[in-house]
């Protein structure tokens, strides 16, 4: 049981991650050093705080290499989030790359069972 709440811990820490690249683009939009830049800068500092916290207690109960082999699936939220939130668009080349790293991730993950 400690090892899939260890893989859940961890996917909720990609899930955070990925949401700073939400207020990275959010931040773009806006002036440099106005508030709302300043807002999304605090915002994304609070984040990738959060996920510090959160990556060390995975990397607690994960080898690191499992831990990041998975990483890439903060690249796919990423890509989700900018594809629902920002309306940009997810080319075939893109959408490939998705798969291949789902694919990757289930192969490396499908090996640590072992």
């Amino acid at each position: 049981m400690k090892n899939k709440s260890s893989f859940a811990l961890m996917y909720a820490a990609f899930f955070i991650y990925s949401l700073a690249s939400v207020f990275s683009k959010l931040a773009s939009r806006n002036d440099f050093l106005s508030l709302p830049y300043l807002l999304c800068l605090f915002v994304i500092v609070v984040i990738l705080g959060i996920y510090a916290i959160l990556w060390q207690q995975v990397l607690k109960n994960i080898p690191l290499s499992i831990a990041m082999a998975n990483k890439p699936i903060a690249l796919v939220l990423s890509l989700v989030w900018a594809f629902f939130l920002f309306k940009e668009h997810l080319s075939i080349k893109i959408m490939a790359g998705i798969v291949l790293v789902l694919i990757g991730v289930a192969v490396i993950g499908l090996g640590a069972k072992k």
